[in-house]
């Protein structure tokens, strides 16, 4: 997913040097949050799963990245209501979208 930085800074009320900070931050801390999903995944402790994706899902949301905003919440209402979706499947999606933004260079 490409980010379109004149759209985003436009949006947010940055300049674009900063919408592009603002989103190699994301990138970091997000894929810290991904591992962290993981490990919470992997031991079934579901208010971390919880917390993890509301972690994702509120920067995702700060950011404007809806599908990625969307994503997340569904994990974290099915955390947060006990249920057993195939959180696996889930993080898949949530970390190829991640993987997939790029963010461009600023001239």
């Amino acid at each position: 997913m490409t980010i379109d930085i004149d759209k985003l800074a436009a949006q947010l009320g940055f300049e674009n040097e900063e919408v592009t900070m603002l989103l190699e931050m994301f990138l970091e801390t997000a894929h810290a949050s991904l591992q962290d999903l993981e490990n919470a995944i992997a031991q079934e402790d579901l208010d971390a799963v919880r917390s993890h994706a509301h972690s994702i899902k509120g920067s995702a949301a700060n950011l404007t990245l809806e599908p990625l905003y969307l994503a997340a919440r569904e994990i974290e209402e099915a955390a947060k209501a006990g249920h057993m979706i195939d959180y696996t499947q889930k993080l898949q999606e949530l970390r190829t979208m991640i993987d997939t933004i790029t963010v461009p260079e600023v001239i």
